[in-house]
């Protein structure tokens, strides 16, 4: 008798064992919840520039992320709302611009038909403040960088990606090599530029003042402090000037 209540526990646990099996099989497939560009390519497709045996390299797991992904990869800011937004989009486009309240009064509005609105409109709908704010929002214009150049990395050497600099200062070229490195920006240490001679000269705001808009560089990688921080090198391409 317990020989059969013992087979029939094991025959009633193989049998959830076979619905919950059957349960998970029959779910959806999961997808990321954003969209994947195809321009993400794993780090480990640029290794390290190694100056010991001992050195780290990045974490596989990283990817480097194309400019053509970031929010400021057009050579402006151009934030302006478009002609061509359907309705939805202007709704976000208002709503990234602090515009909530009027989400309700532009509900069915695409672009163009908020574009058409004169000042005068944008006041008596929404009150002299908001007004000539919203209107404002619409027809500003794209602040251009004060400086282009362009980087590739030294393992694909002929693929550029261009950096626009709106500030010229180290810190944002740091976020900027930060962003194409897939990396945080408190994860480089220092940027050198290769000077005379192969010297190394320490990027600070004057050395990006002076330097030639549109100028090319390949950028090396260097491990430090263990390899949880970076050094970089940017190394001028031998065919573009480097500074004015």
């Amino acid at each position: 008798m317990c020989h059969v209540f013992h087979h029939s526990i094991q025959l009633f646990l193989l049998c959830a064992e076979v619905i919950e099996l059957a349960g998970k099989g029959s779910r959806s497939p999961s997808f990321p919840s954003g969209p994947r560009s195809v321009s993400q390519v794993p780090i480990s497709a640029f290794p390290l520039c190694k100056t010991s045996k001992n050195e780290s390299s990045f974490n596989p797991s990283m990817t480097v992320k194309s400019f053509d992904d970031s929010d400021n990869s057009n050579p402006q800011f151009d934030d302006t709302l478009s002609a061509d937004a359907s309705a939805v989009q202007t709704q976000q486009w208002l709503q990234n611009h602090r515009f909530d309240s009027y989400l309700q009064t532009f509900s069915n509005f695409s672009g163009s038909d908020v574009l058409r609105l004169s000042r005068d409109d944008l006041i008596q709908i929404c009150g002299l403040a908001d007004g000539i704010r919203l209107y404002n929002s619409l027809h500003t214009k794209a602040i251009a960088p004060k400086l282009t150049i362009y980087v590739a990395m030294k393992q694909t050497p002929g693929v550029y990606q261009a950096m626009y600099l709106h500030n010229l200062s180290g810190h944002d070229m740091v976020s900027k090599l930060a962003g194409l490195l897939g990396v945080a920006a408190n994860q480089i240490n220092d940027i050198y530029l290769q000077g005379p001679n192969n010297i190394h000269v320490v990027i600070s705001d004057e050395v990006i003042k002076n330097m030639k808009d549109e100028s090319a560089f390949t950028v090396e990688v260097f491990p430090d402090q263990g390899g949880d921080k970076f050094r970089l090198l940017l190394k001028p391409s031998p065919t573009l000037p480097l500074v004015n």
